[in-house]
């Protein structure tokens, strides 16, 4: 055996072994790593889905719509509240005061200006005066939901859908359905701050176009009860929060002495046996004139 193929063995069988070792070196023009075949940075997934600062976190708006009309329809009217899609009531001996709507923040947003929308979650519906309506229907019936603040600055609107049954009286029947019709309008004393939580309560709330159409009794700029907006604000890196939506709930006061068809109907049986006993009282004394007073 020569030298030379001693030696071309050698050099085969360390360059198989250094392959099966996986220690093969590359050639120095393949070594380095062109452009294309960069690897792909390394994402944070723990970081995706975090909030960043100033997105609305969560929060609430409280509105009352206006106070007398609430204290009428668990009274007077004999009417009915029902809440549902998250909104919740404040309560006095029974009754609803104030409305708590919960912020949707998916759907919110304001500004370092203090401008935007929040969203939020709620439907009510109200409803009076039963079978007083055309067919013997609530003489009262309209539902909101959809609800949003808009703000600009220091103005404000607060916004929904809206459906309406019924009438006033000597007055045609409604049927209608809007979206998103201005309800109110209202000032605040300063823009709100997206940091932190807020607590910003208005200066002045009156009724716009949306409240009058929907609510028939009422007049343009009308004074209404003060909204409280109360958004919290994340900080850098907070992690989103389920909004805290109530369950629902009926405030049923159609049993109670008010203006429906059952008391009409009763008040008219009322006068009409009044009116039969004043007659037998005026027949007995003699009162009617040609009638002789039973002996």
């Amino acid at each position: 055996m020569s030298r030379a193929f001693f030696t071309r063995s050698l050099l085969a069988a360390g360059t198989a072994a250094a392959v099966t070792a996986g220690v093969f070196v590359a050639p120095h023009a393949g070594a380095q790593e062109s452009p294309t075949n960069a690897a792909a940075p390394v994402q944070d997934v723990a970081q995706e889905g975090l909030l960043k600062a100033g997105d609305v976190k969560s929060g609430t708006v409280s509105w009352p719509i206006k106070a007398s009309f609430l204290r009428y329809l668990q009274s007077s009217a004999a009417g009915k509240i029902t809440l549902s899609e998250g909104v919740s009531a404040k309560e006095e001996a029974g009754k609803a005061t104030n409305f708590n709507f919960p912020i949707d923040p998916e759907k919110s947003h304001i500004d370092a200006n203090g401008n935007g929308e929040l969203a939020l979650f709620g439907k009510i519906e109200f409803l009076g005066h039963e079978g007083l309506g055309k067919g013997r229907t609530w003489g009262m019936d309209v539902a909101y939901s959809n609800f949003k603040i808009k703000v600009e600055g220091k103005k404000g609107y607060i916004i929904a859908d809206y459906k309406l049954k019924g009438a006033l009286p000597d007055q045609e029947q409604h049927d209608e359905s809007v979206s998103q019709a201005v309800l109110a309008s209202f000032d605040l004393s300063r823009p709100l701050q997206p940091e932190g939580q807020e607590n910003n309560t208005s200066t002045k709330v009156v009724l716009e176009q949306g409240g009058v159409d929907s609510l028939l009794n009422y007049k343009k700029g009308e004074t209404l009860s003060s909204v409280t907006l109360a958004p919290l604000f994340a900080k850098e890196g907070d992690k989103p929060v389920k909004p805290n939506k109530a369950e629902g709930k009926v405030y049923d006061f159609t049993k109670k002495a008010g203006l429906n068809l059952k008391t009409l109907i009763g008040v008219g049986v009322a006068l009409a046996l009044l009116a039969v006993l004043g007659a037998v009282g005026a027949w007995f004394a003699g009162l009617i004139p040609g009638v002789p007073a039973p002996r």
